[in-house]
């Protein structure tokens, strides 16, 4: 008896120490939290809008950002600076994303959750909101204020109502450290996910706190991720805080490049591979600094190692002679990163920036086209084309970033040529690669227009459209292309300021000298922007729906056609918005009645 009493005593030791701890962090927190203002002026927070300049520490230029967060937990951060794509983290509640260097990224699991903790902080959200527990670490100076040091845990996704991915592992607590003092929020270190550089800490610091309609905000931030020896650093200076903003146009509904990616998601769909071809190259002179990181981290260190050696060369004066790479090594369980830019002349370099090559002679080079989070399966595409042609890889490869981010804000465009130096292998023989050539159309006739395509003609005619608040309006006609297997759509429409003009072609999609069209009735819509979009359009019985992408997308259209088919009343709708969606018709619907079977417009 007494030898089990002994054994108990550690672990009820242990947890009367986390109850203490446990207790302290929620009083220290309840006392930075009374700090903040009165609770009913907390509690009357409306929307906070706050707008201000960002520096990066190091480098010259400035730019601007801007921040709004509503109640209901819908948020968007917009940051712009000279030379670097537009920064955007944006949710709607149910939808997450994020637009950057890395292009387009849809954000689930405990990586939405770290959104949903960084939305929180800015809003003074209580901290119960968002974490599971608190528990006090200790004293800790920071920036040379001796603070209290609080771990908090957080909130699964699932508790916080966002989608989880199974599998992933819970994330890391979060830190706060609070002036002992006056309680003060001094930093917070969060692992959050930055657009092309993956998860990253996050060391978040505060000052300036000013009382904006009774609450207390900071008006400068600092941010820092990367490696610790050279870290990016930002400074965000607020330069005006409203706590009840009147929001013009909608802020937090995606753009459509948005819910394209979540349709590609949906569908599971790959980028189109490079096409890879063998070239003669000279050597390259160039300026670089090396690292070494694990293999998954790579993508993250390019972007903050290309800068110093952009600086080293505005410092010397020296002009570039080609776009910047990156090449990589394998060491095992390590990668020895390079990132460099091509010079005309060898340089000295400083200890960090140093002198280094690319090689000449045989290279296989293709292009990839997209953001550059698709790089690794570019390069996996690279690997099966070296082993298809019978080629031995000599020398890590390299990659050329052709696209300038700073002057095309579409990671999609982005262009990044993929170099690896070869020799053949002995007795392999390169296999012949398809010229893509087809041969001459059937002499067989066109196959008859189907009966599921001709109950489109109820759509045939000029439409007036009405869109609810954020919709598109304006007018779009439909008529048959001759041989009616098509119809042809003319679009002039206004969403908010921006002019939609396009033509889309609707019918079954039908390969050269194939017999039958696809099962679905789709179309492909192309504007006066360059945009291409796709659709696939269902009519009822009395209905008629639009997906967005392929049949299921969760971005859809639902209209329901009024007893003499003149009017369809509907609305748009994708995860966590949508809008009302009217056509009304302006011609006659018997003119279509009044054609002949078959015979054109």
């Amino acid at each position: 008896m007494e030898l089990g009493i002994l054994r108990t005593l550690p672990a009820l030791a242990l947890l009367a120490v986390s109850a203490g701890a446990r207790q302290v962090a929620e009083g220290i927190l309840a006392a930075q939290r009374a700090g903040l203002g009165d609770p009913s002026a907390l509690a009357r927070l409306g929307v906070v809008q706050e707008r201000g300049r960002v520096t990066f520490e190091g480098y010259p230029g400035q730019g601007s950002y801007t921040e709004i967060l509503a109640p209901d937990g819908s948020s968007r951060f917009e940051g712009l600076f000279e030379g670097m794509p537009r920064f955007l983290r944006c949710t709607n509640r149910e939808l997450y994303w994020m637009t950057g260097t890395g292009g387009v990224e849809i954000k689930r699991g405990w990586s939405a959750a770290a959104d949903a903790r960084l939305n929180a902080l800015g809003r003074h959200r209580d901290w119960r909101e968002m974490y599971a527990r608190a528990e006090y670490a200790g004293e800790a100076q920071v920036a040379g204020r001796p603070c209290h040091e609080i771990r908090l845990f957080p909130k699964a996704p699932a508790d916080l109502g966002i989608e989880a991915i199974p599998g992933e592992e819970p994330s890391a607590p979060d830190t706060w450290f609070l002036d002992r003092d006056s309680k003060e929020l001094v930093r917070v270190a969060i692992y959050a996910t930055v657009s092309g550089l993956g998860w990253q800490r996050l060391l978040i610091d505060y000052s300036d706190w000013r009382t904006v309609g009774g609450v207390r905000f900071d008006h400068r931030t600092r941010m820092a991720f990367g490696p610790p020896d050279h870290p990016v650093a930002m400074e965000f200076v607020c330069e005006s805080l409203d706590v009840d903003a009147k929001l013009s146009g909608h802020p937090f509904r995606p753009e459509r490049r948005v819910l394209q990616e979540l349709e590609r998601i949906r569908l599971g769909e790959t980028r189109k591979e490079p096409e890879f071809a063998v070239q003669q190259r000279k050597p390259l002179r160039t300026a670089a600094v090396r690292a070494k990181c694990a293999p998954d981290q790579v993508l993250q260190q390019v972007p903050i190692l290309l800068p110093e050696v952009m600086a080293f060369l505005n410092r010397e004066r020296i002009t570039p002679v080609g776009p910047p790479y990156a090449r990589s090594r394998s060491l095992g369980a390590e990668v020895e990163l390079e990132a460099g830019i091509p010079v005309p002349a060898e340089i000295a370099g400083d200890g960090r920036v140093t002198p280094s090559s690319l090689p000449g002679g045989d290279v296989v080079s293709g292009v990839h086209v997209g953001p550059y989070r698709d790089l690794p399966r570019a390069r996996e595409a690279l690997d099966r084309w070296l082993a298809k042609e019978g080629l031995t890889p000599e020398g890590g490869p390299w990659e050329v970033y052709r696209t300038e981010p700073g002057l095309e804000r579409d990671p999609s465009k982005w262009r990044t040529e993929i170099f690896q130096p070869v020799s053949a292998r002995p007795g392999a023989k390169p296999t012949a690669r398809a010229t893509g050539a087809g041969g001459p159309a059937g002499k067989g006739s066109a196959p008859e227009p189907d009966a599921e395509l001709e109950r489109f003609d109820v759509l045939v005619g000029t439409w007036d459209v009405e869109g609810g608040p954020g919709g598109s309006s304006g007018r779009f006609t439909i008529e048959w292309l001759e041989g009616r297997h098509f119809l042809l759509a003319r679009l002039d429409l206004l969403q908010g300021e921006t002019p939609i003009k396009g033509i889309e072609v609707i019918g079954r999609e039908r390969k050269l000298g194939a017999e039958s069209g696809s099962a679905a009735i789709t179309s492909r819509f192309y504007d006066s922007a360059g945009n291409t979009l796709d659709y696939t359009w269902e009519l009822g019985d009395g209905t008629l729906t639009l997906w967005s992408g392929a049949e299921g997308s969760p971005v859809c259209y639902r209209g329901t056609f009024s007893e003499d088919r003149n009017t369809v009343t509907g609305a748009w709708k994708w995860p966590g918005g949508g809008y009302d969606w009217t056509l009304r018709r302006v011609r006659e619907s018997s003119l279509a009645a009044k054609r002949e079977p078959g015979g054109a417009r």
